[in-house]
């Protein structure tokens, strides 16, 4: 029985919210006196008197998994009512922590049912107090509850049904031959980051493409521009996830989200010597348009750093990239200069639209290069011309 159809036997019946003076053993009874009172409510599940049926059944559906064993051994028996109501009972006890305070948020509304679930705090402690994280931890629950109840109690079973759920919803949105169909609530995305950054569950890489994929739908896009816990979700999610298959990819999330929660983890890997060169120049790119002139000091080094970057051609010219020009040209966007005093020879065919717009521009290392080591030489040289000139004098 699915968790809805459980929650729907607690409606029709309101245990969750009302208590009976039967319902609870007497403080002094043995266990064995307790053992005979629950069979006999069990027995009682097939009385003829409709009330005494449904007394019956509330005052077994609180005493929960303490009625397991009697309710089995009420299976075995013939009477058909009784086996129903003990299959329902049975459901209704082998509910979870989350699913027990979904139920009950459900048909009170009362947010102190989810609050109090294992859950919230370190979910709390992952976004921190920002606004909307209450109604966000509930939107979770609500959309993909038992999924974040399994984390808990089976993490590699949950990796797997993290990945069919990705793939569901890969289903459900796309169309075969393209289009559009469907979308995705803030909810199951929110939900779905939330267990990406959780290491323990040992997630497949095709499943966190799927999910990056899915992050740019209209609803989850918006939640993520404009609503911190989200933001800090998808952080949360970028620096635990670290696979290099992913890497490159987060940095485009990144400056595609202009996710400046990431900043410091963009600096690190931009400096790391260990990581290849084109991450390295990917995260220059970020820092170069997230960051301040604070982290001028941090890119200056690469200025002597000669690492080949590839070579494009466009039109009629061939474009050399280096390591230092990708500093160079983000150092100059930091310093708040204009970038099109430098004859970057691809940017000078787009400078109307790097002006028009400058912090929507996202720049590839690509495009950062020069015709020839005179061209370069020159930029170096009114970088540092500029550098000296503005310089305190001594």
């Amino acid at each position: 029985m699915n968790r809805l159809a459980v929650f729907s036997l607690g409606l029709l019946l309101g245990c969750l919210v009302c208590t009976s003076p039967a319902a609870g053993a007497d403080a002094k009874s043995t266990p064995a006196a307790e053992e005979i009172r629950v069979a006999s409510l069990v027995r009682q599940l097939g009385a003829d008197d409709y009330d005494a049926r449904e007394q019956a059944f509330k005052d077994l559906a609180q005493l929960g998994r303490n009625a397991e064993k009697a309710l089995r051994e009420g299976l075995k028996g013939n009477d058909m009512e009784i086996t129903r109501r003990c299959q329902e009972l049975l459901a209704l006890a082998s509910r979870n922590d989350m699913e027990i305070a979904l139920d009950a948020f459900l048909l009170t509304k009362d947010e102190k049912h989810l609050l109090k679930l294992p859950a919230w705090p370190k979910f709390s402690e992952t976004v921190g107090e920002v606004p909307g994280s209450k109604t966000l931890f509930v939107q979770m629950c609500c959309s993909e509850g038992a999924l974040l109840a399994l984390a808990e109690k089976d993490p590699k079973d949950a990796a797997v049904k993290f990945g069919e759920r990705t793939q569901q919803l890969q289903q459900t949105l796309f169309q075969p031959f393209g289009g559009v169909r469907g979308s995705i609530s803030i909810g199951e995305m929110a939900a779905l980051l939330y267990l990406a950054g959780d290491t323990r569950l040992g997630i497949q890489q095709t499943s966190l493409f799927q999910l990056t994929s899915l992050l740019h739908q209209p609803e989850p896009r918006q939640a993520i521009l404009n609503e911190g816990a989200v933001r800090k979700l998808l952080a949360r999610f970028i620096e635990k996830r670290t696979d290099p298959n992913l890497v490159h990819q987060n940095l485009f999330l990144i400056q595609n989200f202009n996710l400046k929660e990431c900043l410091g983890w963009a600096v690190d890997l931009a400096v790391a010597k260990g990581q290849q060169p084109y991450v390295r120049a990917t995260a220059i790119t970020v820092v170069g348009k997230l960051g301040s002139k604070e982290h001028i000091s941090k890119i200056e080094p690469m200025l002597t750093d000669t690492t080949q970057l590839g070579q494009i051609q466009f039109n009629t010219v061939k474009v050399n990239t280096q390591m230092r020009d990708v500093a160079l040209a983000m150092m100059i966007l930091l310093s708040g200069q204009d970038i099109g005093t430098y004859d970057f020879p691809y940017l000078k065919t787009i400078l109307p639209q790097i002006r028009a717009n400058p912090n929507a521009f996202h720049y590839s290392y690509h495009y950062l290069g020069f015709s020839n080591d005179t061209e370069r030489e020159a930029a170096l040289k009114k970088w540092k011309d500029s550098q000296a000139a503005a310089a305190p004098k001594k």
